[in-house]
């Protein structure tokens, strides 16, 4: 067989539908990657530098527009942080794209349209998760490419394998059946479109709710901003150490020094990536917010706080009920 057909074959391998055309840009992404690995082509470093630069210059404008709006969105946040600590995920969400709104920037919220992004600033698709920092970050589910049972076969052949006869994905190719090892990809490209987006489009915002440790009280959020690169992520992954759990698999990460940067999920969540894992892209630009606290004012009480924002938000909730006729039959 000769090197054509051998990279064929591999590309062919390699795409979902097993018969790859240059017309799709995620065929040709895997074509590039497979050329790149054999040394048929050197990586083109100037085009790769402007398309860094421009990463470089949008996250930018992202984060001057997030500093932008940082005293309003701290007196927001403090305020339904007392109202609910557990939560402010999409309401964090839509206050960030109302103040933006009102600094002139392009921002609009898609809410449960069925969209990946969550977020539109400046045009730019924007996924945006809200976690607590010690906690995996979800990232939804595949169901198309992804099932219980394919997932439990794969932990079944994980578990009879010595873990020092492989140290990555790729290692593993001709270790399992294929159609295994396919599994093993799919949840791979999954997670990378997740972060990426699936036409390489997304940028990824990931707010950190930070607690204090003795009171349990949402004390700070840290918003990190990050523009991954689909290709590069399945690459990085692939080249990551699978391991079993008992019911699911992970991914070990060898630049975190073996600590997991995908963890063992189940219920047909498998689709997540560890807080760490975006922190080594994010550890340069991550903003802080620091949330008021009654402690920091005097004379101030948190449950007298707290019931006065109750009571002052059913007021609130009640005049919007009756301004907007919902309380008129029919």
């Amino acid at each position: 067989m000769n090197l054509i057909d051998k990279l064929y074959n591999e590309w062919a391998w390699r795409s979902k539908s097993g018969t790859p055309s240059m017309d799709n840009p995620e065929d040709k992404a895997i074509l590039d990657s497979i050329l790149l690995e054999h040394g048929v082509v050197q990586e083109e470093e100037d085009t790769q530098d402007d398309t860094a630069e421009l990463t470089r210059s949008e996250i930018d404008k992202m984060l001057k527009a997030i500093d932008k709006i940082k005293e309003p969105y701290v007196r927001y946040l403090s305020v339904f942080a007392y109202f609910d600590n557990n939560s402010l995920g999409t309401i964090s969400e839509v206050i960030l794209t109302k103040l933006l709104q009102k600094t002139g920037i392009q921002a609009s919220h898609t809410g449960a349209s069925g969209g990946l992004a969550d977020l539109y600033i400046n045009d730019k698709p924007v996924s945006l998760k809200t976690t607590v920092g010690v906690t995996k970050i979800g990232l939804g589910n595949d169901q198309a490419r992804l099932n219980a049972t394919d997932i439990d076969s794969v932990v079944k052949i994980l578990k009879t394998l010595e873990p020092d006869s492989y140290s990555s994905i790729l290692d593993l190719k001709n270790k399992i059946e294929p159609n295994l090892y396919q599994v093993l990809v799919n949840r791979v490209d999954s997670i990378a479109e997740k972060l990426a987006g699936p036409k390489n489009e997304e940028y990824f915002v990931w707010v950190e709710k930070i607690f204090d440790n003795k009171t349990k009280i949402l004390t700070d959020f840290k918003i990190h901003v990050a523009k991954y690169d689909l290709q590069k992520v399945k690459n990085e992954m692939m080249n990551m150490k699978p391991y079993a759990s008992s019911n699911s698999w992970g991914l070990k990460d060898p630049e975190l020094g073996g600590r997991n940067a995908v963890t063992a999920d189940a219920g047909s969540k498998y689709l997540n990536v560890e807080p760490n894992f975006v922190r080594k892209t994010t550890s340069k630009t991550a903003r802080n917010i620091k949330l008021i606290q009654p402690e920091d004012i005097q004379g101030l009480d948190r449950n007298v706080i707290s019931q006065n924002i109750t009571d002052a938000l059913f007021d609130k909730l009640d005049d919007l009920y009756v301004s907007l006729g919902l309380n008129k039959d029919g």
